[in-house]
């Protein structure tokens, strides 16, 4: 054979094994890439870019957290306002705070229906309580519209009114309204003649136990001249008052049907005397004591002498709730 024709013959050869070599490796590339296929890419471009630049989009989202905003109910907004309220309602005495919650001190257990008030007129005893009574309550007594955090209710437990009914009056008003008190609410309830005869020697927080307990005091403790002071004749809320004075609640109402009056003593003196007592509580004390005064079926018909009575009781109630930023209120015969 020719040199020639050799040569030729391994180049065909080489050709044919190259050919086949990349048709090999194409099939492979074509089975691998079908059958592995590579995971799929946790991010996604966008197929189509935004139409906003990406300053204009930022501004385009600022302006529609505004428009939100400004979408606000219009309570929310009252809520928020540093404006000064249309309304005013009258200061409250401020808060004195404890370190200790006075609902448990044992102060407060002392038997009910302490007898309080020594001889004579400027003797009185009962307990201070300065706590911080912090739940205020809204309700209404006897006509009252009462918003308060501290609450006395002296009650004239002479004959004369007791026949007129009163002592029934005063347990529905009174239960009634305790029952709705806030626990942090205090209250006392005093029963005077001349004296002064206490549901508790202090006050006490509206807790469900104390409700209870109240409840039965009060049917069982309210009678003819409760809080009657031996050293003097005649029927006067002055040592009762001074005992509530002392307590220094937010709020004290006075129910009584007559003129204060102590035999021995000047009628006009003696309620000047009381009505005295009472400004000096307020220009000495720290806390502003609102009084509101009932005065319970004033005598208006009969004799000459009682309706002048029914009159004077009247003006009395009416000076000292007035002096003391109270409310007057009658319920009529």
């Amino acid at each position: 054979m020719k040199p020639t024709k050799i040569k030729r013959s391994l180049q065909s050869i080489v050709i044919s094994l190259a050919v086949h070599a990349g048709l090999f490796l194409g099939a492979g590339s074509i089975v691998v890439y079908s059958y592995i296929k590579p995971p799929a890419m946790m991010f996604q471009p966008a197929k189509k870019k935004p139409k906003l630049a990406a300053r204009a989009l930022e501004h385009s989202i600022r302006v529609k957290q505004c428009e939100q905003q400004s979408r606000r109910p219009k309570i929310l907004n009252k809520l928020i306002t540093k404006g000064r309220s249309p309304l005013s309602l009258p200061a409250l005495p401020p808060i004195t705070p404890v370190s200790t919650d006075a609902r448990r001190l044992p102060s407060l257990t002392k038997p009910v229906g302490a007898q309080l008030g020594l001889p004579g007129l400027s003797g009185f005893g009962a307990g201070t309580h300065k706590a911080g009574f912090a739940g205020f309550s809204e309700t209404e007594f006897f006509g009252h519209a009462i918003k308060t955090r501290s609450i006395v209710i002296l009650v004239d437990s002479s004959s004369s009114i007791v026949k007129k009914g009163v002592f029934e009056a005063v347990r529905n008003e009174a239960i009634r309204m305790v029952d709705r008190f806030h626990p942090d609410t205090g209250f006392n309830v005093i029963l005077f003649a001349d004296g002064a005869f206490a549901f508790n020697a202090a006050i006490v927080y509206a807790t469900r136990p104390v409700k209870d307990e109240f409840k039965i005091w009060m049917n069982a403790e309210m009678k003819i001249n409760r809080g009657n002071n031996p050293a003097t004749s005649g029927s006067s809320p002055i040592i009762a008052l001074q005992t509530a004075l002392q307590l220094e609640p937010d709020t004290i109402i006075l129910i009584t049907d007559d003129p204060p009056y102590l035999q021995g003593i000047d009628p006009d003196k003696h309620c000047k005397e009381i009505l005295d007592m009472v400004r000096r509580h307020r220009n000495e004390s720290q806390t502003k004591v609102t009084i509101n005064t009932v005065a319970y079926k004033p005598h208006s018909s009969g004799s000459a002498a009682n309706v002048e009575k029914g009159k004077q009781a009247r003006d009395f109630l009416q000076k000292l709730a007035r002096i003391s930023g109270g409310t007057y209120r009658e319920i009529k015969e």
